[in-house]
């Protein structure tokens, strides 16, 4: 026979209305009551402001990770922008400092 509640597994015995998943959810609701629908709530259903929130976050997440990572690329260029003043400048001085011998 077959599970009134899920209509998908077999029950448990020839006198049970509802499979050993069901049967959990059963006693958990009649344990716990109303909290599971607030949990059920809370947790598994977004209101749509909800959506829109952690779509934001979401994105707003994604934006730091492209600003470290172009922060990133400017240290970079900059490093290497300096390391070849600092080479052009050593170059130059060298230069000087053999002219003067």
């Amino acid at each position: 026979m077959v599970c009134s509640f899920c209509q998908k597994n077999e029950c448990e015995g020839y006198l049970k209305w509802y499979c050993s998943e069901c049967s959990r959810l059963k006693r958990l609701l009649n344990l716990h009551g109303d909290r599971v629908y607030e949990i059920l709530d809370n947790v598994l259903l977004r209101t749509e402001d909800k959506q829109n929130n952690k779509i934001k976050v979401e994105i707003k997440k994604e934006v730091k990770e492209q600003e470290k990572k172009l922060e990133l690329n400017l240290n970079e260029s900059c490093e290497l922008y300096e390391n070849n003043n600092n080479k052009q400048l050593l170059t130059e001085l060298k230069q000087r400092i053999n002219k003067k011998k």
